[in-house]
């Protein structure tokens, strides 16, 4: 893609700032990385601040239009530029992918990435009961979240029916986690259907761009 007026600032390895670019990517929209570092205290974070006082990323900048919050950036995304649109024409439908995107937000990202995914990446290192605990607890909501995610896709190829839609956006970065990790293994094995999603959305030409070069999620 070519230099834009576009900027997404972010980790590259984090979660968020993948759905973002993969809604860019899905959409054929030129933009340019910042990979700045949230948790590194210099002259950049500090002036990072001033586009998103939370310090939180992603964070988009258009020209002068700086937004921040995903699910808000990637509608904008989605309704500013051309492009395969990536919400369902009908109200039922986008009001589904709603409800997917929210899942990942309250419930899946933390008990799939951060209490599962990341504890078994520190147990590797570390070998604590902490962390075996802390996968243990976190299984009851993995369970809940793979069993609605398999239910709403309902035997559908994707989320929103037979296109890609923000909802398989907001999931795909979860899985790309997720998946690499053994204890997903008999957690998805009940789920042949969404392990068949993840397949397919695994191949796209937007995910194996911006899974390139992975580090811990945020």
């Amino acid at each position: 893609m070519a230099d834009s007026d576009l900027t997404v600032y972010g980790a590259p390895y984090s979660v968020y700032v993948r759905i973002v670019r993969m809604t860019l990517e899905e959409k054929g929209v030129a933009y340019v990385l910042d990979p700045v570092d949230i948790f590194t205290q210099n002259d950049e974070t500090r002036a990072y601040r001033k586009l998103n006082p939370f310090a939180k990323i992603p964070t988009l900048a258009h020209g002068d239009f700086v937004l921040y919050e995903t699910r808000a950036i990637a509608r904008y995304v989605d309704e500013s530029f051309d492009g395969p649109s990536l919400q369902p024409s009908s109200p039922g439908s986008r009001a589904r992918m709603e409800q997917v995107v929210g899942i990942v937000d309250s419930f899946a990202y933390a008990a799939l990435v951060w209490d599962i995914y990341v504890a078994h990446t520190a147990r590797q290192k570390s070998n604590s009961e902490e962390h075996a605990e802390r996968i243990a607890s976190a299984l009851p909501m993995a369970r809940i979240c793979l069993g609605e995610f398999d239910r709403l896709l309902a035997g559908k190829q994707f989320f929103g029916g037979a296109t890609v839609s923000l909802a398989d956006l907001h999931v795909a970065p979860v899985f790309g986690y997720f998946t690499t990790v053994p204890e997903s293994e008999g957690l998805m094995s009940a789920h042949p259907g969404l392990s068949q999603w993840w397949s397919t959305m695994s191949e796209r030409d937007s995910w194996r761009t911006v899974s390139a070069g992975t580090r811990d999620p945020q």
